[in-house]
């Protein structure tokens, strides 16, 4: 089991794709998903990755998941997606496949959503997995 684990600020400021109005996740929900991983945490069947680890060294980060998973790395394999990938099905959108992107990594520092991440930061659970997870000192 891969679990995907991204900061949260960034997280609860993503705008949702039909509603450009509303947030994607609540600073609640992100505690709730990210608690229910970090559970798993030491289980052997799983991997715990970070989003950001995928955007600052990609290559590095998918052949740790490639070790994980027992599977052969070969950097050719990667390095062409997104042109190699497929879209089976997406609810939200019709998006093709696109390279991971560090642009929305600090999204949540922009003023318009101050107010978000201020809640986000005012659960304590939160301010643990942040921490926990490397995304405050």
């Amino acid at each position: 089991f891969i679990n995907m684990v991204r900061d949260g600020r960034s997280v609860v400021t993503s705008k949702h794709v039909l509603n450009k109005s509303e947030y994607w996740v609540s600073p609640n929900q992100w505690v709730t998903d990210v608690k229910a991983g970090l559970q798993l945490e030491d289980h052997p069947q799983v991997i715990t990755v970070r989003y950001e680890d995928l955007t600052s060294d990609y290559m590095k980060t998918l052949e740790r998941i490639c070790a994980f998973v027992d599977e052969p790395f070969t950097e050719r394999e990667f390095k062409n997606y997104p042109e190699t990938g497929k879209t089976l099905t997406m609810q939200h959108s019709s998006r093709e496949p696109r390279e991971v992107q560090k642009q929305s990594d600090d999204r949540w520092k922009a003023p318009e959503h101050r107010e978000v991440v201020e809640e986000l930061l005012s659960i304590p659970e939160a301010k643990r997995l942040l921490r926990h997870y490397d995304y405050l000192d």
